[in-house]
């Protein structure tokens, strides 16, 4: 169901939201792996549905897994089918390699002049993908500047020496972001012949990963905080909704609050970050909600981890659920030096699980042998048993 809705006052759009939520956003289509394939995930009633059946998951981040950066096509095959074989049902990945980053072969050297090399192992990882079962993740670009991201398109488009934060708010350059978005929506892919726009193995376009902006940068210049990023999500994710209506769309939002409560660690929620979590859930063209959560990285001690679950994860699902819609705990991790993180994963997911999260993905287990020291981790490594027990809890589900 494509909708296309004027600006609202937050208060109607959630009344909007609430009177619409047994309507699924998008019809399924059949056709997958060890049977039949299975259609587009739709949410409904907030939660996922998957051809007319809840669909709860466990999934990982592979953000590399369909740029060219020294993996062979082999290598993409085995760590999908490990994957899928564990019980994983989606992945999370990068769609985009500006410019080259770091070595790695670009999909796309300047905006429009693309590599049709690193275009061919998309369409190859979302071939395999489907080949296995598995949803995928589409990220559209990066906060960060890895692998070319919004400071890239910013020099390209407008020269170097300009503020990062005019990604959101420049014509030129949100014109060049959407035909970049259209660009892949309209691809036809050159291994199995589909669209991506009508292939149900693309669970979601992510809009952007991790869109906030530097510390206090709108406080800063006098501007309503997390207006910046808000502003640009509605207008993309309106745009993407007219242009890809089957598939759902999410922020890739961390969970930054701009005036939220906090006894303690207030930067993530006193709007430092110029994120606006909760009126970005109310932003109608977006499906589900996201955060991504490391504890370790933002300096809080081990001893005090239930923070996280207690005034983060419990705290974003009711929002999310009081504006009706599903939240998935997108990127999880743990260094290895932090604790046990078998232990620590668990108590996440544990806690998750008595929320009634849909979703739960971690950054990253893969099938590759990684640094010990990492969010990394391997198939073999600590951390990995809480993972295939979470999901069997999440492939058990049945309501």
């Amino acid at each position: 169901m494509t909708r296309h809705w004027k600006r609202l006052t937050e208060a109607i759009v959630m009344t909007l939201l609430t009177a619409c939520s047994a309507e699924p956003r998008t019809a399924g289509l059949m056709g997958a792996w060890g049977g039949k394939e299975s259609g587009f995930v739709q949410v409904k009633n907030r939660q996922f549905e998957l051809d007319g059946r809840p669909f709860y998951f466990h999934g990982t981040n592979l953000y590399e897994i369909g740029l060219l950066s020294g993996v062979s096509e082999q290598e993409v095959d085995q760590t999908l089918r490990h994957v899928a074989e564990r019980g994983l049902k989606v992945i999370r990945i990068w769609g985009f390699n500006n410019g080259g980053w770091n070595g790695a072969v670009a999909t796309q050297w300047s905006p429009g002049n693309f590599n049709y090399d690193g275009v061919r192992r998309m369409d190859f990882a979302l071939a395999k993908a489907a080949e296995y079962g598995l949803k995928v993740i589409f990220v559209l670009v990066n906060y960060e500047p890895e692998y070319g991201g919004m400071q890239w398109w910013v020099d390209q488009i407008l020269g170097s020496g300009r503020d990062r934060e005019l990604f959101y708010s420049d014509g030129q350059v949100k014109e060049a972001y959407k035909q970049y978005a259209k660009f892949w929506i309209h691809h036809q892919n050159s291994f199995n012949g589909r669209t991506y726009r009508d292939d149900p193995t693309i669970m979601a376009w992510e809009l952007a990963n991790e869109p906030h902006t530097r510390d206090n940068y709108e406080r800063d210049r006098g501007l309503k905080v997390g207006s910046l990023a808000h502003d640009w999500l509605w207008e993309m994710s309106e745009f993407l909704n007219r242009e890809a209506p089957k598939q759902l769309l999410a922020s890739g939002e961390e969970g930054y609050r701009s005036e939220g409560w906090s006894d303690r660690y207030h930067w993530i929620n006193n709007g430092l970050k110029g994120s606006d979590y909760v009126s970005n859930l109310y932003i109608p063209w977006l499906d589900f909600a996201t955060l991504h959560a490391y504890p370790d990285q933002w300096d809080i001690p081990y001893n005090d981890r239930r923070w996280i679950l207690d005034q983060f994860i419990a705290d974003r699902h009711r929002l999310a659920h009081d504006a009706g819609k599903p939240l998935i705990i997108e990127e999880l991790g743990f260094r290895r030096y932090y604790g046990d993180r078998n232990l620590l994963m668990r108590e996440v997911f544990q806690h998750a699980n008595g929320l009634g999260i849909p979703g739960t993905m971690v950054w990253r287990i893969q099938s590759a042998s990684i640094d010990d020291w990492s969010y990394e981790f391997d198939f073999d490594d600590p951390g990995a048993q809480a993972v295939w027990e979470q999901a069997h809890h999440q492939n058990s589900r049945k309501n």
